[in-house]
């Protein structure tokens, strides 16, 4: 996620633009099979991305 400039920590640098955010966000591979396992943490960031 930081290689692509989703991560939001203060060693990636400024947050870019939300749709540039989204984009990228949308551009990852799913870390896991649906199904198998969630990933959950990303949700507030989506959420306050709209």
């Amino acid at each position: 996620m930081w290689e692509r400039g989703v991560d939001h920590s203060a060693a990636s640098g400024p947050a870019p633009e939300p749709d540039a955010w989204m984009r990228r966000l949308g551009e990852l591979p799913l870390p896991y099979e649906p199904g198998v396992r969630g990933q959950y943490d990303l949700g507030d960031e989506v959420v306050g991305c709209c």
